[in-house]
Parts: C-alpha cells; sequence; structure tokens
C-alpha cells in the first residue's frame, strides 16, 4: 500500500492497493487527510512523527493501527520518507498490513503461556537437560517428587539422583535420546525420604543438544502389579489344593501335597504343616516344602527349640486366631528366631490354624522372601482356602472315624465280622506261602441272653467286654480275634504242626475256666464252640468256606449240646439238614407257599407315608409261617435265591397293579435283592417283564440291595444298577454301615436312599457308637443328596433323636408291624399317618435330676422350682437318656454312684450325645479319682457333694445355665 500526502497530511497520489485496503474511493480519499485514518488516541504520536519527518527529513517508521471505512481498526507497519515534491516537501508512505504477523505472534505468546502453564501443572515431573546432563528447568512435580526445592535442583546433574549403578544405564538413555532416538527405563531413586520409589523416564530431544525428561513415579502402579501376580499365584495354589483335596484321602499326604502347591504354586519359599504335642506342648513338623538351601534345618530346629511357642503364638492359634508377621524384625519371637529367619532370606510370614471339630487340629506356616507380603486381600483368600482344607481334613477325620466304628465293634474294641474276614484272607495269604493251616474257632457264648436279663444292660455290656480282654489276651498278637455278633466271637490262629492244631481248641475254651469278675461280682460263663482247620487236607485256601464252617460247626455244637465241634466231625449232618431245606424250597416256589408283608416308610417331617418294603414269608406246611432268617441262608446258598427274588418282584408289581385297580393312591414298594441276583440273575429283564405284564411305570417299584452284596463284584453291580437306574427304578442301599461301609464306591453307584440298619438304631439314644454311626451315615447320605431311612424304630425316644438330627424317614414297629395286603390297602385308603414327636422346647429354664433315691429327687426339686426351674426327674441313667432324647434340657444335676449306669458314665454319654447339656455331678461318695478324670475329659461341669449347701448349689447353678446360654450363642453365630 502506497500513498503521498502533504505537509497538511492531505493525500496526493495513492495505488490501488491504498484504495482496496481502506474501503474508501478516489473522490473519497481526495477530500480526506491522513489523520482521517488514524484512530483517535493514536493521532497525536502519527502527527509527532509525521510532523519531526517534514521538518528534519530522512525516513522513519510507525506501528499503529489504520480505520477502514467498516469501522474496522486494523494494524499496520507504516514506513515515511521526507522527500521535496513541491513547497514544504510531502512524505511518501509506504504501509504494509502487520494482522497476519501480530495473530502469528499472539499465538506463539499464547502456545508459550500454555506450554508453561503445562510444564508448571503437569502431574509428571519434567527436566529440561542441558548438553552436560544438567538441570535448566524443572516444574513443581518433579521437584515434589525428588523432595527438592527448585532452586536446588536447577545446575543439579540429573543422574546423581539415582544409584551409581543406574547412573551409566540412565545417561545411556539420555545419549541416545540426543541421537534422536527417544527412549524410557525404570529405575528406583536414590535419596528417598519415605521408602522406595520407582520412577520411569522418557527423554526426547528438543533440539540444541538437549533433553526434555518426563519423570513418572510408578512406585504404586508396580506394587499394584506386584500384589496381582500374589493374588494371581494365590488363586493358582487354591486352585491346586482344592485339587488336591479331592484326590487325597489320608491327612499326611493331603498336608504333603498342600505345602508343595502353596510353594511352587503361591510362591512361597517355605510351607509347612506343624500340630502340637498335647501332652509335652512342643510343636511337631507333620509335613514341609521349600525353596530355601538349609532352610528346612533351620525351621526344624526352630520348633524343637523352647522358642518356638513365642515364635508362632501357639496359645493363639489354639483359639482358631490366625497370625501374620509382615516383618520378621518385630516378629514376637526371641532375637536369635528372628535372626535365624532372616539369615535364610524369609522377611514375612503367616500361620494359619486348621480346625478339625472345633479345634485346632494342626497349623498351616507359609513363609515369604518379601516383607509386608500378607495383606488383607491375600489374608482373605488364604483364609478362605484353610477353611476349605480344614473341610477336608475334618471329612478324612470323619470318614477314618466311621471306618473305625464300621471296621470294629466300639463295645470291645475287636474286629467286626466284616473286617474279621478280611484280616483272615491277608492271614491265609502267610499260610500258603508257609504252607501252615490255620485253626479257625466261632464262639458263641452259652446262656449269655438270659445272663443279660437278669443283670441288665449295662452288666451284660461289661462281660462281654471282660470276654474280649480275655480273649485277646490268651490267643496272642499272632492270631485274630473278632466280635462276630452279639454274643459271638471269632478267633484264628496259624498252626505249624498237627500238634499246634489240636491245642487250639483247649486255648480257646481256657478262657471261660475261671468266673469273670464284672464290677465286683464273680460271674461263671461258659461257651460253645465251632473249630475249623483250614484248609482241611488236601483241599484249598478258601476263605469262606472254612470261616463258614466255623459257623456251621457252632450251630451244630448248640445243637447237640457238646463244648466244641470240629467241623470234619459235623459236615454230613448238616449237608443233610441243608439238602432237606432245598428241596422243601424249590417245592414251596412250585406250590405258592410264600407270601409278602409289608412294612411302611414314613416321612418324619410331613409324617405321611411315602411307600413300603416288602417283606418274605414262608407258609410251611408243617412250621407254619416262617421268617425270611430260617431259610434265606439255605436259599442263598443254593442259589435258590434266585427264582424266588424273581417271584418277590413279580408278586410286588401284581399287587401295586391291584391296588391301583381298587382306586387306591398307591406309593412306590421295595423289593429286597440278594447279591446272587445281583450277580448272576437277569435282574434287569425280570424287571422290565413284571412291570410290562402289570402296566406298572418303574416308578411304583424300588429295589433294596445291601452293600455287602454291593462290594461282591463292584463293576457288574454297577453296570447292573446304572441299567436299572436309567430305566427309572429307585435304589436303596440296605443295612449300610455293617458290612464294607466303601465311601469311595458309594458315591459312584446310583442309590437315592441309604438305610440306617437297625442294630445302629435299637440303642440310639443309649450307645454313644450307635448314636455316631447313625449320625455320619446321615450326614453322608445328606452330602451326596441322598435320602436317609432308619429301620427298626420302635420308640418315641428313638423317632425323635432320629428327627434331631435329619433323619428323612423311617420304618419299624413305632408306626407299624410289617402287615398283609389288606391291612396295608386300608393304610392307603385313610391315609394312615404318623404322630409326630417333637422334643418339647420351651422358653422355660430346664433342669433334669438323677437319682436313684426318692427323697434327693424330691428335696432338689422343691429346690429348684421355688427359683423358677422347671425341674425334670429320672431314676436312673436309662431313663435319663429317654428323657434326654424326649425334652430340650439345658443343666443335669446327677447322682454318682446309681445302678446299672454311673454318674459319671451317663454325663460321659450325655456328653457326646448333647453337648450343648451343661453337666454336674452331685454324690455323697468322693470317688476323687473319677470324678477327676471326668473333669478333665469336659464331661463335668462342676462337682458337689451330698449334704449339699442350698445357696452353694443354686449358685452353681446359675452359673451352669449361663455357661448354656454361651454354648447356644456359640452355636448360633
Amino acid at each position: 500500500m502506497l500513498v503521498v500526502y502533504d505537509r497538511l497530511g492531505r493525500f496526493l497520489r495513492w495505488n490501488r492497493d491504498f484504495e482496496r485496503t481502506t474501503g474508501y474511493s478516489a473522490a473519497e480519499l481526495g477530500s480526506m487527510t491522513r489523520l482521517d485514518l488514524v484512530p483517535e488516541p493514536e493521532r497525536p504520536a502519527f502527527h509527532e512523527k509525521m510532523e519531526r519527518l517534514l521538518s528534519v527529513g530522512g525516513e522513519d517508521a510507525f506501528e499503529g493501527r489504520i480505520r477502514l471505512k467498516s469501522g474496522e481498526l486494523r494494524p499496520f507497519f507504516l514506513t515515511g520518507r521526507r522527500v521535496d515534491l513541491d513547497e514544504g516537501g510531502c512524505i511518501i508512505g509506504v504501509g504494509i498490513d502487520s494482522s497476519a504477523r501480530i495473530k502469528a505472534q499472539e499465538a506463539m505468546q499464547a502456545a508459550e503461556q500454555r506450554y508453561r502453564r503445562l510444564f508448571a501443572s503437569s502431574i509428571a515431573g519434567i527436566a529440561i537437560l542441558a548438553p552436560d546432563g544438567r538441570i535448566q528447568a524443572v516444574n513443581p512435580s518433579l521437584c515434589k517428587t525428588f523432595a527438592e526445592t527448585e532452586e536446588a535442583m536447577t545446575g543439579a546433574r540429573f543422574i546423581d539422583s539415582f544409584a551409581a549403578a543406574d547412573a551409566d544405564a540412565i545417561e545411556r538413555l539420555f545419549a541416545r535420546a540426543r541421537a534422536g532416538e527417544p527412549g524410557s527405563g525404570e529405575w528406583p531413586l536414590r535419596r528417598v525420604v519415605n521408602g522406595k520409589v520407582d520412577l520411569r523416564l522418557s527423554a526426547t530431544s528438543i533440539g540444541n543438544d538437549e533433553v526434555m525428561v518426563v519423570v513418572r513415579d510408578v512406585t504404586e502402579h508396580n506394587a499394584q502389579q506386584r500384589k496381582i501376580a500374589r493374588l494371581e499365584r494365590i488363586r493358582s495354589m487354591i486352585g491346586g489344593i482344592h485339587s488336591v483335596m479331592l484326590r487325597r484321602t489320608d491327612r499326611i499326604p493331603l498336608l504333603l501335597e498342600a505345602c508343595r502347591v502353596a510353594v511352587y504354586d503361591g510362591g512361597f519359599v517355605f510351607a509347612l504343616a506343624v500340630d502340637l504335642d498335647p501332652v509335652a506342648g512342643t510343636p511337631n513338623m507333620l509335613a514341609a516344602e521349600g525353596t530355601l538351601e538349609g532352610g528346612g534345618r533351620v525351621i526344624e530346629s526352630l520348633l524343637q527349640s523352647t522358642e518356638s511357642p513365642d515364635a508362632f503364638s501357639w496359645s493363639l492359634l489354639r483359639e482358631g486366631r490366625p497370625i501374620i508377621v509382615n516383618s520378621m524384625r518385630s516378629a514376637a519371637a526371641s532375637e536369635r528366631a528372628r535372626g535365624r529367619l532372616n539369615e535364610i532370606g524369609i522377611r514375612s510370614g503367616a500361620a494359619f490354624p486348621l480346625r478339625v471339630d472345633g479345634q485346632t487340629n494342626c497349623v498351616l506356616i507359609l513363609m515369604s522372601p518379601e516383607p509386608h507380603a500378607f495383606d488383607d486381600d491375600e489374608i482373605e483368600l488364604l483364609t478362605w482356602m484353610v477353611d476349605d482344607l480344614s473341610y477336608a481334613l475334618e471329612h478324612l477325620h470323619t470318614a477314618r472315624r466311621l471306618e473305625r466304628l464300621t471296621n470294629f465293634d466300639p463295645l470291645t474294641g475287636l474286629m467286626n465280622a466284616g473286617a474279621f474276614r478280611k484280616r483272615l484272607a491277608d492271614l491265609s495269604v502267610v499260610a500258603g506261602e508257609r504252607r501252615w493251616r490255620i485253626s479257625i474257632g466261632v464262639i458263641d457264648l452259652k446262656g449269655f441272653s438270659e445272663l443279660n436279663r437278669q443283670m441288665g444292660y449295662a452288666m451284660g455290656d461289661h462281660l462281654l467286654s471282660a470276654v474280649a480282654d480275655r480273649l485277646r489276651t490268651a490267643m496272642g498278637e499272632d492270631s485274630l480275634v473278632g466280635r462276630s455278633g452279639g454274643d459271638k466271637f471269632a478267633v484264628a490262629r496259624l498252626a505249624a504242626t498237627e500238634a499246634e492244631l489240636d491245642a487250639f481248641e483247649d486255648m480257646v475254651l481256657a478262657v471261660f475256666a475261671q468266673p469273670f469278675d464284672v464290677a465286683g461280682q464273680s460271674i461263671a460263663l461258659d461257651a460253645e464252640l465251632g473249630v475249623a482247620r483250614y484248609p482241611e487236607q488236601g483241599g484249598r485256601y478258601d476263605i469262606p468256606i472254612g470261616l463258614d464252617h466255623a459257623d456251621a460247626a457252632v450251630l451244630l455244637a448248640k445243637e447237640s449240646g457238646k463244648r466244641s465241634v470240629l467241623y470234619s466231625s459235623a459236615a454230613t449232618a448238616l449237608r443233610s439238614r441243608r439238602t432237606a431245606m432245598e428241596a422243601e424250597l424249590r417245592s414251596a416256589l412250585d406250590h405258592d407257599e410264600f407270601t409278602l408283608v409289608y412294612q411302611p416308610k414314613v416321612d418324619v417331617v410331613k409324617g405321611k407315608m411315602v411307600g413300603a418294603e416288602a417283606l418274605l414269608r414262608w407258609q410251611h406246611p408243617e412250621r407254619g409261617l416262617l421268617s425270611p432268617a430260617e431259610f434265606i441262608e439255605v436259599a442263598e446258598r443254593s442259589w435258590l435265591i434266585v427264582p424266588i427274588g424273581a417271584w418277590v418282584i413279580r408278586q410286588v408289581c401284581a399287587q401295586q397293579a391291584a391296588w391301583r385297580a381298587q382306586g387306591l393312591p398307591i406309593q412306590p414298594v421295595a423289593a429286597n435283592v440278594s447279591a446272587a441276583q445281583l450277580g448272576r440273575g437277569d435282574l434287569l429283564g425280570v424287571v422290565v417283564e413284571a412291570l410290562r405284564e402289570n402296566a406298572l411305570e418303574p416308578k411304583w417299584l424300588e429295589l433294596e440291595i445291601t452293600e455287602s452284596a454291593v462290594m461282591q463284584d463292584v463293576a457288574a453291580a454297577t453296570t447292573t444298577l446304572r441299567a436299572l437306574r436309567d430305566f427309572g427304578i429307585s435304589l436303596a442301599l440296605d443295612d449300610f454301615g455293617t458290612g464294607y461301609s466303601s465311601l469311595s464306591q458309594l458315591k459312584c453307584l446310583p442309590f437315592s436312599r441309604v438305610k440306617i440298619d437297625r442294630s445302629f438304631v435299637t440303642e440310639i439314644t443309649t450307645s454313644v457308637e450307635d448314636a455316631a454311626i447313625a449320625q455320619a451315615i446321615i450326614g453322608i447320605a445328606r452330602s451326596l443328596g441322598l435320602t436317609s431311612v432308619a429301620e427298626g424304630v420302635e420308640t418315641a425316644a428313638q423317632l425323635n433323636y432320629l428327627v434331631q438330627h435329619q433323619c428323612d424317614e423311617i420304618q419299624g414297629f413305632y408306626f407299624s408291624p410289617p402287615v398283609d395286603a389288606d391291612k396295608y390297602a386300608g393304610y392307603l385308603r385313610q391315609d394312615h399317618k404318623l404322630a409326630l414327636v417333637r422334643a418339647q422346647d420351651d422358653a422355660q429354664r430346664r433342669i433334669l435330676v438323677v437319682d436313684d433315691e426318692p427323697s434327693i429327687c424330691k428335696s432338689l426339686s422343691r429346690l429348684l422350682r421355688e427359683e423358677g426351674y422347671s425341674v425334670l426327674i429320672a431314676h436312673s441313667g436309662e431313663q435319663a437318656l429317654e428323657s434326654l432324647a424326649m425334652q430340650r434340657v439345658h443343666v443335669i444335676i446327677s447322682d454318682q454312684r446309681m445302678p446299672g449306669m454311673s454318674g459319671t458314665e451317663l454325663l460321659d454319654k450325655v456328653k457326646s450325645l448333647y453337648p450343648d447339656v451343661v453337666r454336674i455331678i452331685l454324690s455323697g461318695y468322693t470317688d476323687i479319682h473319677v470324678i477327676t478324670d471326668a473333669v478333665n475329659r469336659g464331661s463335668v461341669f462342676r462337682f458337689l457333694t451330698k449334704p449339699w449347701d442350698d445357696d452353694e448349689l443354686l449358685a452353681v447353678v446359675r452359673g451352669a445355665f449361663v455357661a448354656a446360654r454361651q454354648a447356644g450363642a456359640g452355636e448360633s453365630s
């Protein structure tokens, strides 16, 4: 833009760009002056410059604005030069539009301001480094990270803040950045106020060999990543230990593999399982695994030293509380123990109690090379895992206890029949290897049933125990001794010579030569003995034949009145009798002499019948109605049980069809199946044909199979049972707990019901062992999703106890004996129900007083009722157990010396059967060792003497109710 104006500022000449830029026409410009285009505030300065230029001459420049015709003020860079075109001179002005330059400059200033604000407010630390590595500029974030002021950092060498070992690597990073290769890396800051700080450095060249370093604090991020990795290891460890729990069936192998998984999957350097000797109080290492060289020896030596209880706080662990030590330097242990652990690289550790039956069974200890390795999240996961491991140990404990209860007679401690048979098989292997023979004896106590009735069952039990003890002593360690029935025992002994074979009978019968001393009474007892020499001369080693021969011989001894019968002399008579009965059984099948009776099964929750069990009877033409006990053994031995069993199934289906035709609401009826039917008979074919012939759905037929029948050939039985299940037949496992009781097999077999044998129900309210077995079977059934059915329920107390422990169904004389088809049809027609018996449980404070002296009971009852207690009275231990089964009791006060069952014996049973009941002994006799033993076992809460002080007795009773409430609160929590 070019313009010429005179001294007065009038425009003389201009170019077209001047018109186009200002927006004025030539005519308008001709009447205007230069000041017309200058904004009012800038006119004085502009006029002064122009006047000086006119008077002095030369050239000058001016940055200003021009008002365009549109009113816009646009910046221009103006230059002027004086020329003498006329008198007084003129000025030639050149104007350059500077708006674009000013905008660019303003943008650059704004960008610089933004950069400065970004630099100052950046969360990341930023440093600008000179070519020599010194800090030229630093933002506040970096000052905060380095804990230095800006003044202190400016001019300092950046790498001086890092360890010498890291400085070279950082310098190489900067060198690559100056060469145009930006990069990054992580290093710890050397100067730290509070703990270790990890930094991530990113270096970028900004020209002139200067480097910009962006610094990010990744300490928390790295810690979080390490935490995530650690938790992932813990989760992997939990998965591995869960797998171990499914595979291991013994306590020590389970703990050994759990420790191995903790080390190699969980990342711990050492894991060990420890239990505490209850007598010596010293810890014992059960299992251990580790990656520290020599670590096992160090830890074991610490465990065996006197310092270890302090080191691991055993008292807290016994209470069920875990111990977490996140720094060995602060551990509650001796300086020596801390030092030894630090020496081998252990910086933190944790101990978790493994609890079985509510008590600390052992302790799992985990050790880490990192301090503070156990945070809240990790502790929560480990606690969860330890709870599962405790559950697995409790399951193993229960399984072992059940195995003990099912393989050994709880009264005498001898092997039961099933265990004796298995051990006899082992003994036969030894006999076969040595070419020796075995003497097998079955002992039946003569007149024991009558003695039992006369003396009472408690004395009878003592007598059986005394016989067992004497048999065990007389036969020696190389012999087998078992209890094969109520008053029957079995013995077996290796014989290397004929003389040893001949001495066997005298050795056994000598046991009964002297009377037995039972509870201060001298009782003479004799026995009948059946003996088999096994194998017979020229025979084979055949366990069932040898044992059965001895059993048959004792039967013959009972019939003949002899004390002892050797099988070889009785075989002909026995075989003849069996042959005759076999012929009679075949005739019974041909002449339709068998009949069925039906015993109902009842749902104990609803009180309604849910089905029945069909029971076989033989209407013998001469001997009358016979139960299976009189002929079933012969039927099974002769395999006649197969057609008899098929007849039962067909008859059950036909009867069901007949009831349905009468319009009755039929329910499933169970038929019993023998081992022979399961193994040799076409059981599935028989079932399918019977249902088809009677147009009956499979759901109306149930089959009951004993566990011993299944275990004879598990593979074949499993195939048959699964085929029946797939066809729709419901299956029940009968007499569970009396035979092999193989839990590993049970869970693989398709049963829907488990039946508790009547032998465990008869004394369920008085026998701790029977109650434990019944509860275990109910628990196993529930865990496997099976229905539990109790057989032989004959009293309200038995029913109530089973209801309390969540048994599902019962059958027995309490509801109904086996009845004929017509009477059972009446049950169906009338919807016959069970009058449910519920344990009374009111809000009163109830005390059970047990004493055989009525005057004592009356005095105590009056005293306690005046204090507002509800009082029940029992005059013997048996009556007390009956009352406990029927009614809720909080406290029991028992005399010590009572006929039949003493007070401590009673309270031992109460502790096992009803652990919530608080137990007090009140006795006029100071059997101090008996009472002390009971207190130490936890069977007795307090011991009081007769005559009692009323105030003292009431104070003890009040304390007992406080303990009862605390026990109830603990259970509910």
